[in-house]
């Protein structure tokens, strides 16, 4: 249909790429090579029938809010690499352990009180940090798509209101 007679463009150097190419062009970025490889203003086309653009000089007001999106690509490599996994693994097993020790030795919340708030927002902040590369990564619908992130946004948004009382 419409989307195939359109060409994308990204301009790494300036930041411009319509948004809802976004995710499309991430997608084949970290497919074709790891991020960072890059020459910085080179300039990234995807075409139909091998018909290449010129990227715009001043771009519109619609094209704006791509600049955030630039390091896209780089977020889903680095998150969906061994290390970042075995990581936020370890964070669920040791927050999980650390829970199992404070209902063991207080579970009345009073004698190690101050210990076990600054571990739970260690905690809290580790995984909404995660869940922010996350959600920057795999935006928009590829995120929302995996029951697996959905849960994940409402286990940490809990964590997040408990641990400031709202």
């Amino acid at each position: 249909g419409e989307a195939a007679s359109t060409a994308v463009v990204i301009h790494l150097g300036g930041g411009v790429m319509p948004c809802s190419a976004a995710a499309t062009m991430a997608t084949s970025w970290a497919q074709e090579e790891i991020p960072g490889n890059a020459a910085p203003d080179r300039v990234a086309q995807k075409a139909t029938a091998g018909q290449r653009e010129k990227p715009p000089i001043e771009p519109d007001e619609s094209l704006r809010c791509t600049r955030i999106w630039q390091y896209q690509a780089r977020a889903e490599w680095y998150y969906t690499q061994p290390a970042c996994e075995y990581t936020v693994a370890v964070l669920i097993l040791s927050n999980f352990l650390m829970n199992i020790l404070e209902a063991t030795i207080d579970p009345g919340k009073t004698k190690y009180a101050e210990v076990f708030s600054g571990l739970e927002l260690f905690y809290n902040i580790c995984f909404t940090a995660e869940l922010v590369l996350n959600m920057y990564a795999f935006w928009c619908e590829r995120f929302w798509k995996d029951g697996w992130n959905v849960f994940d946004f409402v286990v940490v948004s809990i964590g997040f209101l408990t641990t400031f009382n709202v």
